[in-house]
């Protein structure tokens, strides 16, 4: 969501009325692929571990709910909601849980009212999302395009979502994963959301930290139930 200043009170909320009526009116795409999953790729294709800083890495170990804000992500010119959170698992669970498109609903259900994917073309995943957004006084849609997850330097994996079309300006959902150890993994998560008509810069900051904050914390607890799951499965009977 574009952080500007609101306008005019009659401004902001007929912004509302025609964009609840936008997503109202919008169908839910039709589904062109078989399966809701996707199989990362494995995780010998990523090299190294995340530079970092160690302190970084130890105040996020006693940040329960992880480092919320907003930021401009490595490689961006745009301010996202931002969250940093430790997961104890490793790098290849993580992945699958942030590949897991058609998933991504149970993340955060008070944000995402539903995901699922919509196309699938060689290397590229087409995802319809329907999200709360202005503290559920608005239901927006749009389609993203994720591409193949890609090793943005040694220890650090980008999954990223970029804006096809919705009733939106612009939108994108990018997770930077940091290879901390073998059992360690820490997810940088940002959410952009951009609407046509004036808002509150603070509250839309705070809003989209806290939704990706959110869902950030579901694909932690995916990935440690796995990382439990493994290991029990592999205690002998």
């Amino acid at each position: 969501m574009k952080f500007r200043h609101a306008g005019a009170g009659a401004t902001f909320i007929l912004g509302i009325v025609m964009l609840s009526a936008a997503a109202a009116a919008d169908p839910a795409p039709k589904r062109h692929c078989k399966h809701d999953g996707v199989t990362a790729p494995a995780a010998a294709s990523w090299t190294g571990t995340s530079a970092m800083p160690h302190d970084a890495v130890e105040a996020l170990r006693a940040a329960v709910d992880g480092v919320r804000g907003a930021a401009i992500p490595p490689g961006k010119t745009k301010r996202y909601g931002h969250a940093d959170l430790l997961v104890h698992a490793p790098l290849d669970v993580v992945l699958l849980q942030a590949t897991a498109y058609g998933q991504y609903k149970d993340l955060n259900p008070w944000r995402f009212k539903t995901s699922r994917i919509v196309a699938k073309e060689k290397e590229q995943t087409d995802v319809y999302f329907q999200v709360s957004a202005l503290k559920g006084l608005v239901t927006l849609w749009e389609v993203l395009r994720f591409g193949p997850p890609v090793q943005r330097e040694p220890g650090v994996v980008r999954v990223e979502g970029t804006f096809v079309r919705g009733n939106v300006e612009d939108a994108s959902i990018l997770l930077d994963l940091h290879r901390i150890d073998d059992a360690t993994t820490v997810i940088s998560a940002n959410l952009l959301t951009e609407l046509e008509f004036p808002v509150p810069a603070e509250e839309l900051e705070r809003e989209l930290s806290n939704s990706v904050g959110d869902a950030a914390k579901g694909m932690r607890d995916k990935s440690e139930a796995m990382v439990r799951a493994r290991l029990e499965a592999a205690k002998p009977h």
